[in-house]
This record gives C-alpha cells, structure tokens and sequence, in this order.
C-alpha cells in the first residue's frame, strides 16, 4: 500500500524551521506512517513545478509553516494554496497550519477561519528551546492521528487458532482478488461520473451531497486497494520456490510479529481518536448543568473533533465576556431565525431526537428571564452542526449564521 503523502508549503526563509519539523516527522515517517513531501527532494533537471503540482495532487495532509515570508511569497498563494484549498473543499487533504514566526495571519481570511498551531495563536518561535522541541513533537502526534485514522486495516486473521503451518499453505483467492479489481473500476467511474455532475451542476444543495458522495467513495476505493495489494501479496508468496519459501520459522515469526505490531498500532490510533472525540464531548458537556445537557447532548454527539473544539473555544470566550454585548446579541438573533427557518421547513435529516433538541434550543432563545450570553452558551453548539449541513437544507438565514459564527471564531483566535 502506498504511504500517505504529508506535504510540507514554506518559504525558503523558513528552511531552518522546515528542517526542524522534518526531523520530528521523521520520526513518523521511520515508522512506515507516512511519505514526507518537501520541493528539496526535487532533482537537478527535473520538471520542478510538475514535481509539486504531483506532489500536492497525491497528499493527504498539506502542513503549511506560516510566517510574514510564507503569506508575501507570490508563489505559494498563486499556486500552492489555491491547489491545496481546492483539494480541502474536495474532502481528500486536510491542511494544517502551524504559525512559526509572528505574522499578521488573523487579517488572511483563509487563513484565519482554520485551527491554526499552536492553540494559543502565538508563533512557535517565541517559546524557548524545550517549549518548541515540545510544540512540534505535538504538531508530529496530530499529523500521526490524522493519518492514522484515515489509513483503511486490512483484514489479518489474528485469532489464537492461527499457525505458520495454515499460512503457508493458504491458497490465493483469484475469485476475490478479480471482484475487487471490478469493484475498484467501478468506483473510479462513480467518481468521475460524481465529480462531473457536481461540475455541471448549479445548485448548491446537490454539490453538496455529491462532495460528501465523492468522498465516501474515496474511502471506500482506499480500501478495496488495500485488500487487492494484501491479496496479491500472499499469491506472489505462493507463486515462489520452496527453498525460497524455506524461512527459518524464528523470521517468519518475526514477520508476523512484525505485522501484528503494525495492526497493533493501527488500532490503538483509531481507538486514540475515538478516546479523543469522547472526551472532548464529555468536556464540552459538563460546561452545562443536567437540564442544559438533556437539550443539546444529541447535538453535541454528532460535531466532529474540529467542531468541538471551536465550540470549546467560543464557550471559553464566553465565559470570559471576550464578547461584546451586540456580538453576543447578533449572533443569537442569527440562531433564531435559522431555528425558526428550521421548524417552519420541517427539514432535512432531523431524527426524533433532534427535532426534539431544536424545539427546546428555540424556546431557550425565546426565554424572557434568561440573559443573553447564558441563551447563546446553551445554543452554541447547535451553531456549528447547522453550518455543516446548511448547504443540504438551503436555509436562506444560513449566510447570516455562518457569519456570525466566523466573526466569533476570528475573534477568539487574536
């Protein structure tokens, strides 16, 4: 299986800081997690533009080293950025930039409406030695969780009845290995088919749900090559010679044992991200008393780990009045009317429970004792589940939303 590629866009001024990241990449990389893509692994007389244009067309993960350099460099943001902004919106590459040096990022509104590393909003430069030996170790463990969870698990027989004996006379299966080639033709063509209808196609609502088709079915071809390459490995150790195949049985054992520690590793992060996800949710949970939790958990069980932690933040800022009165108050005037929007239209994928939570989210709002900042806590985390399907249910309040919920997260993050 081919290793996910992690691109790395930075300004030559910022080698220094490349070089540093790459060593603690590295590590990852050592590890068989990933491919480390930088344009110093161009070679002399080779096409170097068509060497980035191929690089960023097969990444996975984009990590962007942001600087006054790197948002003045003509080069990255009329080629670079556009390409890697394209590919976010089509749900194959997540970007991650990590601010190095000082720089007016929060005035680049790409950029200011992204996670950016650190948290805090200050530069990695500005710690000392072990505070940035310690900020990009973390950045390597979330490049790792994110590949980690998207990386498919091919199916191993793992069960305690499993000897070297069964596995040497297993036979390929021709039949399978043929239907997956079928199935990943296929997929290829429902995306090309997806892909050219969203292109043609006008209406934002179907763009939508087509991105999200696109990208499912991306998933699912990753994993019918997995499955194929797996397959096709055990035939080829079948197709070869005895004194070949006579391992001595302590390697074939540590080649299994060396697969298992792969698998192993796997799980535990798939199991990391899961762990990480319930506890951000048990977190933003218990900012809110018993009654307040029987009307938005549903809500919150459904927001992704990006979600959570932007309502982490505002609900942080809330609870601090970094809010102005009127940012507060138009912000919640945006949640009723897309509320309201909602209720009239009895729309889109609102289960029995989540009509139930919007019912109750609506008279919150309409609550005459209750101040502002204590209805826009209890609404807040509705704000971010809208926003991701408002372009499913068309909502014409949506913008204003979106908006208000944009202007909030900027000023969190100065």
């Amino acid at each position: 299986m081919t290793l996910p590629t992690v691109f790395i866009s930075y300004s030559h001024k910022d080698e220094e800081w490349k070089d540093r990241l790459v060593t603690h990449l590295g590590v990852l990389q050592q590890e068989g997690l990933l491919d480390l893509w930088d344009d110093r692994r161009i070679g002399a007389g080779e096409d170097w533009y068509q060497q980035i244009e191929e690089a960023i067309a097969k990444a996975r993960v984009a990590v962007l080293l942001v600087s006054a350099d790197f948002l003045t460099s003509n080069f990255i943001l009329s080629e670079e950025v556009p390409r890697l902004l394209e590919r976010k919106d089509e749900e194959v590459l997540r970007i991650f930039p990590v601010i190095i040096r000082p720089c007016a990022w929060k005035h680049v509104k790409w950029l200011s409406l992204m996670n950016l590393r650190p948290r805090d909003g200050k530069s990695i430069s500005s710690g000392d030695e072990h505070q940035i030996d310690a900020d990009l170790a973390a950045i390597a463990d979330e490049v790792a969780a994110i590949i980690e969870s998207e990386l498919p698990i091919t199916p191993l027989e793992t069960s305690p009845t499993t000897t070297l004996e069964k596995i040497s006379v297993a036979e390929p299966d021709h039949n399978r290995q043929d239907d997956l080639k079928a199935d990943i033709q296929e997929t290829l063509a429902l995306i090309k088919e997806y892909k050219e209808i969203r292109r043609l196609s006008s209406d934002p609502k179907e763009q939508r749900r087509y991105e999200r088709e696109i990208a499912d079915l991306r998933k699912l071809l990753e994993g019918y090559e997995a499955e194929l390459a797996e397959s096709r490995k055990v035939y080829e150790t079948e197709k070869m010679p005895p004194a070949k195949k006579s391992v001595p049985i302590q390697n074939e054992g540590g080649q299994l044992h060396q697969m298992d520690t792969k698998l192993d590793r796997l799980l535990v992060g798939q199991i990391k991200i899961q762990d990480t996800l319930v506890n951000l949710r048990e977190t933003v949970l218990a900012r809110f008393d018993a009654s307040e939790q029987t009307i938005i958990t549903t809500i919150v069980d459904r927001l992704d780990r990006e979600q959570l932690i932007n309502t982490q933040d505002v609900l942080d800022s809330i609870a601090t009045r970094q809010f102005a009165e009127n940012e507060l108050q138009e912000t919640l005037v945006a949640v009723k009317d897309t509320l309201n929007e909602i209720r009239q239209k009895e729309t889109f994928l609102l289960d029995s429970h989540l009509t139930s939570e919007i019912e109750k989210l609506s008279d919150v709002v309409d609550a005459p004792k209750m101040d502002v900042s204590h209805k826009l806590k209890i609404t807040i985390p509705i704000i971010p589940f809208i926003i991701s399907y408002e372009g499913e249910m068309a909502l014409k309040s949506g913008m204003n939303l979106e908006s208000a919920w944009h202007r909030l997260l900027s000023k969190v993050r100065r």
